[in-house]
């Protein structure tokens, strides 16, 4: 444990699955750690110090105990694909990490505990829609600034978990991993009433990338320094609230730059929150081209009206993102073969019991998925061909041409089931 820091490492199945014991991973003779836990140890070391240094000390910033569980799993062993912030418990602020390799990038390890800080600067967080995208936009931000200032690499497309093996994300061609540039761009996703996993809790992890793109373009374009964009965005994180949304952000992101000195950088934001279209709350008039919106009106029945279904379509596309196991031909037929990859767009029921997304026109599979609210299991599909669905058990073979422009499912064959 470093001195002053109070950085601790244990085993996470011994404390998740054995009442809170910690199993501290130590050396008596310092020749036999684990490198894999070294260098994940050794990254959140950077990030703490360099949050530190900006006057927010531990997660929460008022000194509390670190606490990095490693080799974090499900109860039979299976090791999560995944690092993330587990928050606090006994006092401790905790990090796990699955598969090791979560470790090894030093971007992804800060964007964890950047979890810790946009968490805890607000006594409330609403992890949904825009303000959960504002969430983990904020991480990947400092995240990629924390591995610039501490490894130099001067990435030239700001990656996200590239030194992991996987890269997640990019913010020089969101496209390129299935994210939108812009709101009302293809893969945006519309806010939800209710939040599942999903649909990304209102596209947390997705629309993030509109505002990763927009401090990515302040720096490479605009020249803002690595310190700069630190002060703009933890100042941003303070400023904000637990409902702020992208049209207050577009206000709040301008008149920061005013009040923190860095004036110079106000009509590049205001040019690049334009871009973004940060300020559109309502559906334009007319989309981009080559994009097809999809809207479904659910029928006003008792089995449709508890928030608990979202819309899929699949499509192929050149993409290195999101991606399924198999792709098919204009006649059903599956293939094998090919550089294209399948991928998806989705979206949640809003508020007015619709469900809408945007995605490109094409050959593609349409899928309606229904969410036990107590498993967070699919229980029900329902797949869509010929203007009509027909509810499915498992995969759908069935594929819908959707035009470009504004296309609206029927809601014929939506009908009562065993579930309903």
């Amino acid at each position: 444990m470093p001195t002053g820091r109070r950085i601790a490492c244990a085993d996470f199945y011994e404390y998740i699955y054995n009442d809170c014991n910690l199993e501290m991973k130590s050396s008596d003779t310092n020749d036999d750690w684990d490198n894999d836990n070294l260098v994940a140890y050794s990254n959140l070391i950077k990030s703490w110090d360099y949050y530190d240094s900006h006057g927010w000390t531990s997660p929460n910033g008022t000194d509390s105990p670190t606490l990095l569980l490693v080799d974090a799993c499900k109860r039979d062993g299976t090791l999560y694909d995944n690092a993330f912030y587990c928050d606090n418990c006994f006092g401790w602020y905790m990090f796990a990490i699955g598969y090791p390799t979560y470790g090894m990038a030093l971007d992804s390890i800060a964007h964890e505990y950047t979890h810790a800080f946009t968490g805890t600067s607000m006594n409330i967080t609403f992890y949904k829609n825009d303000s959960g995208a504002i969430d983990e936009a904020i991480s990947d931000i400092l995240g990629n600034i924390i591995e610039e200032v501490y490894t130099g690499k001067n990435d030239p497309d700001w990656n996200i978990g590239e030194d992991s093996g996987t890269t997640l994300r990019c913010a020089s061609d969101p496209h390129k991993f299935c994210y939108p540039e812009h709101v009302w761009d293809k893969f945006y996703v519309m806010n939800v009433a209710d939040p599942f996993v999903l649909v990304d809790n209102g596209g947390v992890h997705v629309n993030s990338n509109i505002l990763y793109r927009i401090a990515y373009k302040l720096v490479k374009e605009g020249s803002m320094t690595y310190e700069e964009a630190t002060q703009l965005w933890m100042t941003a994180d303070y400023m904000r609230t637990y409902v702020t949304d992208f049209k207050q952000l577009s206000v709040i992101l301008p008149y920061l730059t005013d009040a923190i000195g860095m004036s110079r950088y106000t009509p590049l934001i205001e040019q690049y929150i334009d871009e973004a279209r940060l300020s559109e709350k309502c559906m334009p008039e007319k989309l981009d081209e080559n994009t097809a919106f999809v809207t479904l009106t659910l029928p006003d029945t008792e089995e449709f009206s508890d928030n608990q279904w979202c819309l899929y379509v699949f499509t192929e596309g050149p993409y290195e993102g999101y991606s399924s196991d198999y792709r098919f031909n204009e006649d059903n037929s599956e293939h094998d073969e090919g550089d294209s990859r399948n991928t998806f767009f989705m979206g949640g029921e809003s508020y007015d019991g619709r469900i809408s997304l945007i995605a490109e026109p094409g050959f593609s599979q349409v899928v309606l998925y229904h969410i036990d609210p107590e498993t967070g299991e699919v229980d029900r599909m329902f797949n869509y061909g010929d203007d009509k669905w027909a509810e499915i058990e498992n995969v759908a073979y069935g594929t819908y041409q959707l035009l470009e422009g504004y296309n609206v499912l029927s809601q014929e064959g939506l009908t009562a089931g065993d579930n309903g």
